[in-house]
């Protein structure tokens, strides 16, 4: 295990929670600007160096059967849990779609266009999985090369020529749209920079040097470049070099590291998974008992309200991963590598 990488989940999975707190009317009196959608982009280039890190001897069905045993059980639970909210109160949640296509496209990881044009499964954030699915198809028929270098160009080239027919294809179709976008380059950086960290080691000054510009570079990506059309360069090359940053820092980081931040790491793919679910809950509360002592402007209601969500949300994400996230997927894993036990190693994972 990695400390770094485990920071850099944390912190990718903070900013997509930060991110969506900003949506909510209580936090109105903090939110000038969008600010959290960068964790996306880390979380892909980190996806990618952990694919190419881990899978080193890996046959192609025993890569998928991990990753199916990864991915799969708390997307189906926490996608459930949607379905039958929106089935047995579906005054609040007037936005979710229950037809046949929405269904077997959330929970098959196929991509539509939902009743209000929008690109994205019944578990909203699900849309990024549907790519990492993608991504882990094409990684896996690079392992039946048996050279890595082989196996880079490959993942490569396939995603490069999707990019090309992306643009040239009716891009209103949503598969068309998502598996043939740009972002899928960031999987590829992600493998470039673990690549690179194993015949690159550099001094912790130098590694801090990257690690600030990178996070300057995201900042000014964030709040100037939000919807340049170039997202996988501007916040893709950053979060690369993010990572690669943090690696580079990985021996005086294990000396002392944090365990919050740890397990926050851990916890990463449930938390992005179960906080809208929490957000929304604090929300109601808040509406109810304190934003109208405090009012709908109120600066302290916004800091009090995001602290409490995003705390929370951690919490329980923290309980998702030691109770579902972990036993699920072992128990799954199991199932699909026919009853056989299974070495439980810790590995890197991710979303």
């Amino acid at each position: 295990m990695l400390i770094s990488v485990q920071y850099a989940r944390a912190v990718a999975a903070l900013l997509v929670v930060t991110g969506h707190v900003s949506g909510f009317s209580a936090f109105q009196a903090a939110s000038t600007t969008h600010f959290g959608g960068v964790g996306v982009d880390i979380f892909f280039v980190i996806s990618g160096f952990i694919m190419w890190e881990t899978s080193k001897d890996q046959s192609p069905a025993d890569f998928l059967r991990r990753r199916i045993a990864r991915i799969v059980p708390p997307y189906w639970f926490y996608t459930t849990l949607l379905v039958l909210m929106a089935l047995a109160a579906p005054a609040f949640t007037p936005n979710i779609e229950l037809s046949t296509k929405a269904l077997l496209g959330s929970y098959f990881f196929i991509p539509y266009t939902d009743h209000r044009g929008l690109m994205n499964p019944i578990l909203l954030q699900g849309w990024t999985l549907n790519l990492e699915m993608y991504f882990y198809i094409a990684f896996a028929f690079s392992l039946f090369l048996a050279d890595r270098r082989a196996r880079f160009l490959a993942v490569s080239a396939f995603f490069a020529i999707a990019i090309l027919i992306g643009l040239f294809a009716d891009s209103s179709w949503a598969a068309v749209s998502r598996f043939t976008s740009t972002i899928l380059l960031e999987f590829v950086m992600g493998m470039a920079v673990s690549a690179i960290w194993q015949r690159w080691k550099i001094s912790f000054s130098a590694a801090l040097t990257i690690l600030l510009l990178s996070v300057a570079a995201l900042l000014y990506a964030e709040i100037r470049l939000q919807n340049s059309g170039i997202n996988f360069i501007v916040f893709g090359i950053p979060a690369a070099f993010f990572l690669l940053g943090l690696l580079n820092m990985e021996t005086s980081l294990a000396k002392r590291p944090l365990p919050w931040l740890v397990a926050t790491g851990d916890a990463s793919y449930s938390l992005y998974l179960v906080h809208p679910f929490i957000l929304s809950a604090v929300h109601i509360i808040f509406q109810r008992w304190l934003q109208n002592y405090l009012g709908s402007d109120s600066m302290i209601l916004a800091i009090t309200f995001a602290l409490t969500a995003i705390v929370t949300s951690v919490i329980i994400s923290y309980l998702s991963y030691m109770l579902l996230e972990k036993p699920a997927g072992r128990f799954v894993l199991k199932q699909l590598s026919g009853g056989r036990n299974i070495e439980r190693k810790r590995k890197m994972a991710t979303v």
